[in-house]
């Protein structure tokens, strides 16, 4: 895995797809830093932290057009996170499709965007992790949001945590990439957010409570409705 370093950015994900055309296509690369000043999430919402105080980093790779697994790159890349953090003493949580929780509250979040480009996947799959960061650094998130710091009073090594990411990742990817999300599918679920549970999903355009059944191989969930009805729900909706 080749790892670039940026003591600042204004995006992991988009100074990725700026030099793109620099990028090694048969080789991993990582590409990191301790201060991004336009973080990004899903649907281009813009993504908080503070400068040296997160995990803010974005993989670069490619897969070949007819990959069965692509819909699961945010669940596999959650899994060596949650794997990570346990080795550091840190239990999170899962909250479909691609957020991290910690006691409650959101933690981080992965954001995948992948484009087809001369016969090949390009995928980019953005992480975010709230390591030491105080309550003052989330400003109006804080009733939401948490860091490492603030639910155990300890101040982490970002740099030993993110070693941490890249190793298990790097160890698991030859097993997803040969078996698929199937070899990690029981883990997904077992520290899965809202597992049986009513919740708040966006179903049909609207917000409406539903029961989180199970998740699906194809990177779906299946819910159950408060009139019984039970739904397959994509995480674009």
């Amino acid at each position: 895995m080749k790892h670039i370093h940026l003591e600042e950015v204004d995006s992991t994900q988009t100074w990725i797809k700026r030099n793109l055309h620099t990028l090694d296509p048969s080789k991993i690369t990582l590409v990191s830093t301790p201060k991004q000043t336009h973080g990004i999430g899903r649907f281009n919402r813009t993504f908080v932290s503070a400068p040296h105080k997160s995990i803010t980093a974005s993989l670069y790779f490619t897969l070949p057009q007819n990959a069965a697994f692509i819909a699961n790159l945010s669940q596999f890349l959650s899994i060596c996170i949650l794997t990570a953090l346990k080795k550091h003493g840190h239990s999170i949580s899962l909250k479909w499709p691609n957020d991290l929780f910690f006691h409650g509250k959101k933690i981080g979040g992965i954001l995948c965007e992948i484009f087809s480009r001369n016969e090949k996947y390009d995928v980019i799959l953005g992480f975010g992790i709230n390591v030491n960061m105080q309550k003052e650094h989330l400003c109006d998130l804080s009733d939401i949001a948490t860091s490492l710091l603030i639910e155990t009073k300890l101040t982490c090594n970002i740099e030993m945590i993110l070693s941490t990411i890249k190793e298990i990742f790097l160890a698991d990817l030859d097993n997803f990439l040969k078996h698929g999300f199937a070899l990690f599918k029981k883990e997904y679920d077992a520290n899965l957010l809202f597992k049986d549970e009513f919740h708040l999903y966006s179903v049909d355009g609207e917000k409406q409570e539903a029961k989180l059944l199970e998740t699906n191989m194809d990177g779906t969930i299946l819910v159950q409705l408060r009139s019984g009805e039970t739904r397959k729900l994509f995480s674009n909706e």
